[in-house]
């Protein structure tokens, strides 16, 4: 590592440590310079918090959280007319989310989420390149055994092209894993928050239910056959 540093000291560029990933990522001085300046049209809310003031995050969002031991979560969030869309680390916990008039889309990135539905009975396992859908009006909750990554999506009307109803929630398993496809179109977003404001966010919000509509009829074709 000082070797890198070193290297990225001499040669006019810097190193830039993603969080989610775990990756150092290099970037060009230039580059790194201007990307501290952008700001999203649509503001991004960046969050690193532990004990009460996480409590008071998922509080704020209209869920409640029952951690295994010491809390602490990461968060980013694109909070949008019709699309909100959070990037989350957190430690092991049991969430439930309050349910209410939009779809959600629920993509894991690194650990395992066990999803129940109110009464406690388990609806699936995520992983990595599987997808959870929940209609709206839905009720489940979320349990996570050990320190976990997801992304949620949250989307007036449906997500999914149909496959789950209204107060439905569902796991879904793509064996195309074309859930990682709106994996990367959200992280991207993350990556240059500058992409994101009101002049595009139709035509990225279509885009994005597209993808997700996709990997769950997908899903639901393997399922069946």
């Amino acid at each position: 590592m000082i070797d890198a540093l070193f290297t990225a000291a001499t040669s006019g560029v810097d190193l830039m440590h993603d969080e989610f990933s775990g990756r150092i990522i290099t970037t060009h001085t230039e580059l790194a310079s201007s990307l501290t300046v952008k700001e999203s049209r649509i503001p991004r809310e960046v969050h690193s918090l532990e004990g009460r003031e996480a409590h008071g995050w998922f509080d704020s969002w209209g869920a409640s959280i029952v951690p295994s031991g010491p809390l602490a979560i990461r968060t980013e969030v694109f909070d949008a007319p019709g699309m909100t869309l959070i990037r989350i680390w957190h430690t092991a916990a049991q969430i439930i989310p309050t349910s209410d008039s939009r779809s959600t889309a629920l993509l894991p990135l690194g650990g395992q989420l066990r999803v129940l539905t109110e009464d406690g009975r388990q609806i699936g396992e995520l992983t990595r390149g599987q997808l959870g859908l929940a209609g709206k009006d839905a009720s489940y909750s979320l349990h996570a055994s050990a320190p976990v990554s997801w992304m949620g999506v949250k989307m007036a009307g449906r997500v999914g092209a149909g496959v789950v109803a209204d107060r439905e929630t569902v796991v879904l398993r793509d064996p195309d894993q074309l859930p990682l496809v709106a994996v990367s179109m959200i992280n991207s977003l993350f990556a240059h928050p500058e992409a994101l404001h009101s002049a595009s966010l139709a035509h990225l919000r279509t885009a994005l239910l597209e993808v997700l509509g996709s990997a769950a009829v997908s899903a639901r074709h393997h399922q069946v056959q």
